[in-house]
């Protein structure tokens, strides 16, 4: 890509090419085939499971479900999961069903977890807050909620 200096390595290009042809190929065969159902099994077990235990792809799974703070963001883990069906056909269940057979989905799994704790903590303790009208309590949350999910989170 000229415009950016991007320059894709030979084997990218090549396996983009491979698999162009063989979904032409099948597609000839049966007009519904879609091969990012065929493909994205392999494809979020790879990514999840990161048996050579990669840097690269821990980053990648971490940068794809933390907000612009590196925190993370149930928001995104959500819109991933629903991307991915949409994008493959497959249910939301069976990807999360396929992604806690991974060490990774389970720790994506107790992120979401602490997530929604923080959340409802925080709500709980702004509603007493405000019942009683002292804005220390404010205060209070904001530091149980970074102790419940640390800033560095995504930075792992």
């Amino acid at each position: 890509v000229p415009r950016f200096r991007f320059v894709p390595p030979p084997y990218f290009v090549n396996n983009v090419r491979a698999l162009g042809t063989l979904e032409g190929m099948a597609r000839s065969a049966n007009p519904n085939f879609n091969i990012l159902e065929v493909v994205y099994p392999f494809a979020i077990k790879r990514l999840l499971a990161n048996p050579t235990r990669s840097p690269v792809l821990h980053k990648v799974v971490r940068m794809l479900v933390s907000d612009e703070a590196g925190r993370f963001s149930l928001a995104r883990l959500r819109a991933m999961v629903d991307d991915a069906a949409a994008l493959t056909g497959v249910s939301q269940g069976k990807i999360v069903r396929d992604a806690m057979r991974t060490r990774e989905g389970i720790d994506l799994a107790a992120a979401a977890v602490v997530a929604k704790l923080r959340e409802w903590l925080r709500r709980s303790v702004y509603m007493v807050a405000v019942a009683l009208g002292y804005k220390f309590f404010l205060s209070g949350a904001e530091v149980l909620g970074r102790w419940l999910v640390p800033a560095n989170w995504g930075k792992q």
